[in-house]
């Protein structure tokens, strides 16, 4: 036997073996479930952003404030999040575009894999096989073939191919940017039900002494009167600086506190953004770039064994 009986030999079992894989549900079963996880985490990822953008939009206008002594002291919460804002809303319409990639993938593979495709590529590959072993396939047979196995495998193998990409590189950061994301929600959703505003405890201003109901007629009285009064305001000013000290740097304390985890969901924002565009663009349209090119050269092969 020569090299050219078997190369033809080696093509036709290849071709066999494929037409074989074509009805294996397992394939299918895989490329399903990576689907479906894909749709969930991306569902799961939009209510979050949903629930998020929804708190900032109560917080936006609320102050953080404490009143010792009768003194207002306020930062603005929206300050804080009016920089996140615009990201949230990106993050949610990446998030729904996920969610109908995935799901026009699965609908894809759903008709891909129905057995009345399974069938045609059957049909086709051993009529393929039958003419190729005899006085050689003609070339528009060849063709539809090779079309038929794409359309039947290219969806299947995009998705366990990005799904496996998915598992070796992103699921971690995947998994800890969502769990960031829901603290974040949760959190700022406490605020948002607690209220506008957040008063903390303080000291009372104290009262001020009341002259004296006698009636002074000595001038005496009246100096004393006057420096009781200014030791009293003394008094009050010291307690009123006091009770202000703690408080405001428990304020500040809780808006540092709150631009730190700003900047922080930010960037997980961010990483979940590239993780959604890599799993359901980048990743699938170079799976299928390359299963074209594949089946364009074996296509291209077919054409120049035949000259």
């Amino acid at each position: 036997m020569n090299m050219r009986a078997i190369r033809k030999l080696a093509i036709v079992v290849a071709v066999l073996l494929v037409t074989m894989c074509s009805w294996l549900k397992p394939v299918t079963e895989l490329a399903t479930a990576s689907v479906d996880a894909g749709l969930k985490r991306a569902v799961i990822s939009f209510a979050t952003a949903r629930a998020l953008n929804g708190a900032i939009s109560v917080l936006q206008g609320t102050e953080l404030a404490v009143q010792p002594v009768g003194v207002g002291v306020s930062l603005s919460v929206g300050e804080i999040l009016d920089p996140i804002n615009d990201l949230v809303e990106s993050l949610s319409s990446v998030m729904l575009t996920a969610s109908v990639a995935f799901g026009i993938q699965k609908l894809l593979l759903v008709m891909g894999s129905n057995w009345t495709v399974s069938a045609f590529v059957t049909g086709v590959a051993l009529l393929w096989v039958i003419l190729y072993m005899g006085r050689g396939a003609p070339g528009w047979l060849t063709r539809l073939m090779l079309v038929l196995i794409f359309a039947r495998f290219v969806m299947p193998l995009t998705l366990i191919g990005s799904s496996y990409v998915f598992e070796q590189f992103s699921a971690g950061e995947y998994q800890q940017s969502q769990v960031a994301l829901d603290r974040t929600s949760s959190a700022l959703q406490r605020v948002a039900d607690a209220g506008a505003r957040e008063d903390t405890e303080s000291t009372p201003p104290a009262e001020v002494p009341a002259p004296a109901a006698e009636p002074q007629t000595k001038q005496s009285g009246w100096f004393d009167w006057a420096r009781d009064m200014k030791s009293s305001a003394q008094d009050t000013l010291e307690r009123a600086l006091s009770s202000l000290e703690d408080p405001v740097g428990k304020l500040t304390q809780k808006f540092e506190a709150l631009k730190a985890a700003a900047e922080d969901v930010a960037e997980r924002m961010i990483r979940l953004i590239v993780i959604f565009l890599m799993q359901t663009l980048i990743v699938p349209v170079l799976l299928l770039w390359g299963l074209y090119r594949l089946t364009a050269g074996l296509a291209a092969s077919g054409a120049r064994e035949r000259t």
